[in-house]
């Protein structure tokens, strides 16, 4: 007797903002050489009752133009002119994770990571990021 697998289909969700966490960030040899590969854990919803794994990368440059940077100063705010990266910072937080779509060359839509920012913060709340000196805020 053959072996048989059914065929899955992938659907893709609405391009929008949902709230998640960074579960795990990776660094992994790709297509463009070293890079980090985030794991994002959307909080559940619709059809999702665990949530939805997402996965997107950065390369492995951290300067003021990179991707790297960008979602870095979001998660933590504004950035020491010494911070340096570290993905320990990251893990875990909450975050509000910009999802579109996109189309394959073969007309596929899968759905991708476009940006990340903050949760709202609360209001009367001014949390200060983790990349700041003390010396910045007096």
């Amino acid at each position: 007797m053959g072996i048989t697998i059914k065929q899955s289909v992938y659907e893709p969700i609405e391009p929008g903002i949902y709230t998640g966490k960074i579960a795990t960030i990776e660094q992994v040899d790709g297509v463009y050489g070293e890079q980090l590969k985030f794991t994002f854990l959307l909080d559940p919803f619709g059809d999702y009752e665990a949530g939805k794994q997402m996965v997107s990368w950065t390369s492995m440059k951290f300067s003021q133009k990179s991707k790297l940077y960008n979602w870095t100063m979001a998660m933590l705010g504004k950035l020491s002119p010494d911070y340096d990266f570290d993905s320990d910072d990251l893990l875990g937080k909450p975050c509000q994770v910009v999802v579109g779509n996109r189309f394959t060359p073969d007309g596929n839509l899968f759905d991708y990571v476009e940006s990340i920012k903050p949760l709202t913060p609360k209001r009367n709340s001014q949390p200060l990021g983790m990349g700041v000196s003390a010396s910045m805020t007096q």
